[in-house]
């Protein structure tokens, strides 16, 4: 590693409540202490959720949102490209698809490394996205995925100058087993969209709840489905049983005396509430959903469970065998510890250090 420190801009829409997000601003927080510069670009809202260090300076590309969807772009990748020159960025990393196409059109012709990270399933867009970023992605100087199986999409000139790199456990979680008597509560923690297919949740508790009547589904987290989730709680009749915890950025601290967590999306990334959750030793059961996350994680039956995607029976089964079986608890509970040892902090930001500046020289 080159001894200069180096003049890195990290590039993401906003800074909202979201797994992306929380990540850009660990790594960032981590660079910063130590001794990389750091600029965070907000290439769509200024809105910031998570704390960051004070010597991070943070940078929002306005723009006339009243132009039509292509001069906008061109107006945020121009005023992109005068700040890359402007403040000597000698690195730019970006996080998102959109985020992402921005960023490689903003460096073009200018003397910069630009790295881009996909964060969910890239087999969900549209074709024509599709063309566009397998065009523009070859033009990167690495990719950042979080499973094997999202990198395998990309053809052979994107990947191979690629790496899988999964998220930092954050650090200091409660232990869930130091809690003697955990309440019956079932707990997830997502963002509120459709991807996460928390009706698809509730239909399962619906069932789990029938027999067990004294359980509560804590859904933590807010999103633009929130209103539709809560018309769904209302309409099987469970509004004292399913509750809307709304943000809340240490859900662990109460989530350490339920009974479990559970993730239900249809598509993920690498769910940080999950790796979160196995941290802690909770016992968890997540959907085998693309692009792989939550299998190269869960070995079903060991360390957690998985059930098919959308499967509100399975999944409602696997809810109870959980709640019935308290030596599967203490099994799902020392296994899924095991993570800490894989993705600790440490090893995970000395990767993404490795690949930016290794990679650059």
């Amino acid at each position: 590693m080159k001894n200069q420190k180096e003049n890195i801009a990290i590039a993401i829409p906003n800074l909202k409540m979201g797994g992306a997000e929380r990540v850009v601003c660990e790594l960032a927080n981590d660079f910063t202490a130590m001794g990389y510069h750091i600029t965070i670009v907000l290439l769509d809202s200024p809105e910031i959720y998570y704390k960051l260090n004070s010597n991070i300076t943070t940078y929002f590309i306005e723009y006339n949102k009243n132009k039509n969807t292509f001069f906008r772009n061109i107006e945020r990748v121009n005023k992109f490209r005068k700040f890359i020159k402007e403040n000597s960025i000698n690195i730019v990393l970006s996080f998102l698809t959109s985020s992402n196409f921005l960023s490689i059109l903003a460096t073009r012709g200018i003397k910069v490394q630009t790295y881009i990270s996909e964060r969910s399933d890239p087999n969900k867009d549209t074709k024509k996205i599709k063309r566009i970023r397998n065009i523009l992605y070859s033009f990167s100087d690495g990719l950042i995925c979080q499973t094997e199986e999202a990198m395998n999409y990309f053809p052979s000139i994107i990947r191979n100058k690629g790496i899988v790199i999964k998220n930092p456990i954050k650090e200091n979680l409660p232990k869930w087993r130091e809690i003697n008597e955990h309440d019956r509560n079932i707990v997830t923690a997502v963002r509120l969209n459709k991807a996460k297919n928390i009706p698809m949740l509730i239909d399962a508790f619906s069932k789990v709840q029938s027999q067990y009547q004294d359980y509560k589904l804590l859904i933590y987290g807010d999103g633009e489905e929130r209103d539709n989730i809560k018309q769904k709680i209302e309409d099987y009749g469970l509004e004292k049983s399913i509750i809307l915890k709304g943000k809340n950025n240490q859900w662990h601290e109460e989530a350490k005396y339920a009974s479990m967590f559970v993730l239900s999306s249809d598509y993920e990334g690498m769910s940080n509430s999950l790796l979160e959750a196995m941290a802690m030793g909770m016992p968890v059961i997540s959907t085998n959903h693309p692009v792989g996350g939550a299998r190269e994680v869960i070995e079903s039956g060991k360390n957690g469970f998985l059930v098919p995607v959308g499967d509100s029976d399975e999944l409602a089964d696997k809810i109870k065998k959980i709640i019935e079986n308290k030596e599967l608890q203490l099994q799902f509970s020392e296994k899924a510890e095991e993570i800490l040892k894989v993705l600790n902090r440490k090893k995970i930001i000395k990767q993404w250090l490795d690949f930016l500046i290794n990679t650059k020289e």
